[in-house]
């Protein structure tokens, strides 16, 4: 029970400094981050990054959307480090985001790609492991690339304020 209480007490200590990603933007930036349509993203990856988006900029509260995002997700898997007996055992995933900035008529306003990197242990005989700590590393990559995505089209809508 006391490690209850020590941990709640931690944790807490921990999220005091968090603050939701937009609280930071001038308003305009933020209502012009809400009118974004993000368009369905290829595989489970996409769409969960898809979700997260929308969620992060609260563009799912919108009534009507003047800008629409495409974006494609890659992620590639390499070896990072052997063993002595020349066995891999750790994973390095890198994942790109290439993305597209559109106006309600359809025009490119910017484009850009984003790259996130992590690795994870190649255990042995352990796939379910192995392919927890993958989808780990992959979610990871994802919501770093969510943050970048969000403060690269902040600046972009504070930096060319269209109406």
């Amino acid at each position: 029970m006391w490690f209850l209480h020590r941990a709640c007490g931690l944790l807490l200590l921990f999220l005091q400094g968090c603050a939701p990603l937009l609280t930071s933007f001038p308003e305009g930036v933020q209502s012009k981050l809400r009118q974004l349509y993000v368009h369905s993203i290829d595989d489970r990856r996409g769409q969960y990054m898809r979700l997260q988006l929308m969620e992060k900029i609260q563009s799912h509260k919108a009534t009507s959307y003047n800008y629409f995002l495409d974006i494609s997700l890659s992620t590639e898997k390499s070896i990072l480090a052997f063993s002595e007996e020349g066995v891999a055992i750790r994973d390095r995933i890198t994942t790109k985001v290439t993305y597209k900035l559109l106006d309600k008529d359809h025009q490119v306003l910017t484009t850009g790609t984003l790259k996130a990197h992590g690795s994870f242990n190649l255990i042995e005989d352990e796939f379910f492991a192995v392919s927890s700590a993958q989808k780990t590393a992959e979610e990871a990559n994802i919501d770093r690339l969510i943050n970048s995505l969000v403060l690269a089209l902040a600046n972009y809508f504070k930096e060319y304020p269209v109406s």
